[in-house]
């Protein structure tokens, strides 16, 4: 009996850690939230335009929500655009293969592959996720533009 009142109050113990615990990273979260809620220009970009227009508060919210609109759209339109775009890649690698002998095929195949590896743009083109930020977007435009 006395095991089993031992037994009860570790697990009495153990939720009160668990429970203050949680609690922590709630409050952490709920923190982390409120700061990124106070800044409505938290973009590189919208700051430096706040900062060379002197734009109000209310103006940069606006920004924001254009820019995020916007952003949506071109995720969009890289996802529509994307299965199009691999698939010529694709092609160009592959004639580009019936010029070359054996020895150059390999070589050109690593070749690929170490820039595929290089530049995470073209990792996200062979495994399609809508980009998480900016920086995979123009990263992405600018293989579009030299490939």
């Amino acid at each position: 009996m006395r095991k089993r009142g031992w037994l009860l109050l570790v697990i009495f113990a153990m939720g009160i850690v668990s429970g203050y615990g949680i609690g922590q990273i709630e409050r952490r979260m709920a923190t982390a939230h409120r700061k990124k809620a106070a800044a409505p220009a938290s973009n590189p970009g919208i700051q430096k335009l706040s900062k060379k227009l002197r734009l109000s508060k209310r103006q940069k919210e606006s920004i924001k929500h254009i820019v995020d609109v916007k952003r949506r759209d071109l995720q969009n339109l890289q996802a529509e655009f994307r299965p199009k775009y691999i698939a010529i890649r694709e092609t160009v690698k592959q004639d580009i293969q019936t010029v070359l002998d054996e020895q150059q095929k390999q070589q050109f195949k690593s070749m690929t592959e170490k820039a595929e590896q290089n530049l995470p743009s073209l990792q996200q083109q062979n495994n399609p996720q809508e980009p998480s930020d900016n920086s995979d977007e123009s990263k992405s435009e600018k293989t579009n533009k030299e490939t």
